[in-house]
């Protein structure tokens, strides 16, 4: 049985490049949100800070959490209103709650308590 990886961020610059190799390793991939350009993959309909649909967990080996939401940064800065930390918060629980042993949140080298934007901090 090939792995099944749940992707956010799938059609983002990172997210493109994860997909492509993990199809060709024989992974089964399901982007949660927007998949890439002229793929596909199959597609659960999901926005940071919503509640993420369980049947997209259903038989997951891993989610692979690459998503942001850049505007929400630009209105609730790092305060709690910002939906990359409400929205990871909430991914990671609902990932754990549906049984999915395995979450990976990328980062970038910015990630920091006091990065220059929120960005960074959010990440950190």
């Amino acid at each position: 049985m090939a792995p099944r990886l749940v992707v956010t961020g799938a059609s983002g610059y990172i997210g493109t490049r994860l997909v492509e190799r993990a199809l060709e390793r024989g992974c089964e991939v399901i982007a949660l949100g927007s998949k890439p350009r002229d793929s596909a993959i199959a597609t659960v309909p999901w926005r940071l800070g919503e509640s993420p649909r369980l049947t997209a967990f259903v038989g997951a080996t891993a989610v692979i959490h690459l998503g942001h939401d850049w505007a929400s940064d630009r209105l609730n800065g790092d305060g709690p209103g910002n939906a990359n930390l409400v929205g990871a918060e909430l991914l990671a629980r609902t990932a754990r709650e549906a049984g999915v042993t395995r979450f990976v949140f990328a980062s970038t080298t910015s990630a920091r308590p006091q990065a220059l934007n929120a960005y960074g901090r959010i990440k950190h």
